[in-house]
């Protein structure tokens, strides 16, 4: 058992005098946190141990979601013409918010760990589509409407993660 003012080291396994070793304690909270930030931690560019199912469905998910929320803004600008305006921000908006709301959904049900992997590969369906529809208006909108729908499938895949997280540390509380 360690006491106050002492702290195991993790690599020695022996017990050391914190209060009087600083340097030591320093050493060992380095060693801890390299140790912690290298647990169950994989690059979300990574798409090994992805389930191929989830993953094609957010890409689909993305383009038709993609799809529709460009036609319902065309179909606005059509109608209603000069009385709508700040489009712009429409688009990166509503692409973030749709990526959100997909990558949440599709890391929620996949349950496996690597609902930011799904985000940001199923982002990159709205991406492509933003950057074909918006390059002839202005090629730094189209990039910055591409960036938004990378950023909410980012987002929303980490968010879903932590959600299921914390519905499976109350299930084991109970």
């Amino acid at each position: 058992m360690v006491t106050y003012g002492q702290a195991a080291h993790s690599e020695t396994g022996e017990i050391k005098d914190c209060l009087q070793r600083i340097p030591t304690l320093n050493r060992m909270r380095e060693c801890r946190y390299n140790v912690r930030m290298q647990q169950n931690r994989t690059s979300p560019f990574d798409i090994r141990g992805t389930k191929v199912l989830y993953l094609l469905l957010a890409v689909i998910a993305n383009v038709a979601f993609a799809l529709a929320f460009f036609s319902f803004v065309d179909w606005l600008l059509l109608n209603y013409g000069e009385a709508v305006t700040g489009v712009d921000t429409t688009l990166m908006l509503g692409l973030f918010m749709g990526a959100l709301l997909i990558a949440f959904l599709i890391s929620f049900l996949a349950k496996d760990g690597r609902g930011i992997t799904y985000g940001l590969f199923g982002s990159l369906g709205g991406l492509v589509l933003a950057l074909i529809r918006v390059w002839n208006s202005s090629i730094l909108l189209a990039i910055l409407v591409g960036l938004m729908s990378v950023m909410g499938g980012y987002n929303g895949g980490l968010l879903g993660e932590n959600f299921r997280r914390n519905q499976q540390r109350r299930k084991k509380k109970q």
